[in-house]
């Protein structure tokens, strides 16, 4: 089997909000901004297949260990049904 293409972008958070957070009274896009604010991620990474775009992969790279309190609201809004899906980089992770 045929593994897709993916497709990367990294953008900085100010494209990020301009260009994905189309509905800024949306709850999920509310909670989506409150997650970011609180990891404060140096970048962000888009990871899609490239024929779809319907599956986004939100990498937010950090540099210091996330609190698990923040883990744990990122990890109900992954089972959320949407088109987004989030992931954390550590950095300075070296494990």
């Amino acid at each position: 089997m045929q593994q897709e293409e993916l497709f990367f972008r990294v953008v900085s958070i100010r494209n990020f909000y301009k260009s994905f957070l189309l509905n800024p009274e949306s709850d999920f896009e509310k909670k989506i901004n409150e997650i970011i604010f609180k990891f404060k991620p140096h970048k962000i990474t888009l990871r899609s297949p490239k024929s779809t775009f319907r599956n986004i992969e939100i990498i937010l790279q950090i540099n210091d260990e996330p609190k698990e309190e923040f883990v744990k609201e990122l990890e109900k809004l992954n089972l959320q049904e949407t088109k987004y899906k989030f992931s954390i980089f550590n950095k300075n992770n070296k494990t």
